[in-house]
């Protein structure tokens, strides 16, 4: 794989991310690691997941899976350390990861960094500088992650690479325009929707609103995109701001609240997006999903710091809404 070191079977390998915490796009990167690590030769047992449900990553993905625990060290019998994937290197979760990998650099363990995504690190970046120089390899999903750290004074080689989450496969288009059969109508042009759930707070925008309604309403069949339904936080519970904003259109129905109670799979839902023919977010990977079958995507803009207009650039979708 372009950017990655070979290991011997014969290591143990912890892997950490963002993972078991109900974020499909964070399943979708574990999907792809795990088989990254199958491409190096290296058996699931010997890797090991650090998860929020250990249990149930171990039943959908068959590897061992440890509990994650914020407030404690990592186990220090493992031979290397990998951080696989995500948007992890920003400012209020990098001191959660800084430790981690911290750690097993002062074990004189392998650390590698692989296929991460960036935002601003504000406070955290002279720490992020340091301990990034040290780790080997590492490597970004964007040019615009290779450039901050660069910007920020990382100085040793960075790759770029495919978010692990692109390369896992997807069911046959017909598999899925089965499957929303069920439930929407088919015959038209189909329109996916996830949109967080931190702006039902003060309301979705009615500019935005009408935009929707006028715009492709009358053109589309509108499909929830329900990306994550997290663990332990409300503000990231995808159905709540999607339902919202189906009442809002007048589209809500009981088969609708049926769709909602599926439980997808990364897979499906990866097959869901891409069987799409406009995509309207603001998560990541229905843009990186859309992006790599080139479906014409409109960014919802969300964030200070603008990280989806950059992420957007990259992967070649241009049309924003900023809210």
């Amino acid at each position: 794989m372009n950017g990655c070191s070979e290991n011997s079977p014969s290591k143990k390998i912890l892997l950490i991310g963002a993972y078991g915490a109900g974020n499909l796009g964070d399943e979708a990167i574990l999907q792809g690691m795990l088989m990254i690590l199958e491409e190096r030769g290296i058996p699931k047992e010997d890797i090991a997941i650090w998860s929020w449900s250990p249990l149930e990553t171990s039943s959908l993905f068959g590897v061992k899976a440890i509990q994650r625990d914020d407030s404690k060290d990592l186990p220090e019998e493992y031979d290397k350390l990998v951080l696989g994937g995500g948007g992890v290197l920003y400012a209020a979760n990098f001191p959660i990861i800084f430790r981690r990998l911290f750690q097993y650099l002062m074990l004189h363990k392998e650390v590698e960094v692989y296929g991460v995504g960036t935002d601003e690190l504000f406070g955290s970046t002279p720490f992020a500088k340091d301990l990034l120089n040290k780790v080997d390899p590492l490597s970004v999903r964007t040019l615009y992650d290779k450039q901050y750290l660069e910007s920020i004074g990382v100085t040793r080689e960075i790759k770029i690479v495919d978010c692990p989450s692109l390369l896992i496969p997807t069911p046959i288009k017909e598999q899925v325009l089965e499957i929303l059969g069920k439930y929407f109508d088919t015959s038209k042009p189909l329109l996916g929707i996830c949109i967080k759930p931190w702006r039902i707070k003060q309301t979705l925008p009615p500019s935005f609103l009408d935009f929707l309604s006028k715009r492709f309403q009358p053109r589309y069949t509108f499909i929830p995109l329900v990306m994550c339904r997290h663990k332990f936080s409300p503000d990231e519970m995808d159905e709540v701001s999607l339902k919202a904003l189906f009442e809002e259109l007048g589209l809500f129905d009981e088969e609708l609240n049926e769709w909602f109670s599926l439980k997808m799979t990364p897979s499906l839902v990866k097959g869901i997006v891409q069987s799409m023919d406009f995509v309207i977010t603001n998560r990541k990977h229905p843009l990186m999903f859309a992006a790599q079958k080139k479906i014409p995507t409109m960014i919802f803009e969300d964030t200070p710091t603008f990280i989806l207009s950059k992420y957007a650039r990259c992967y070649g979708v241009n049309f924003a809404w900023v809210g």
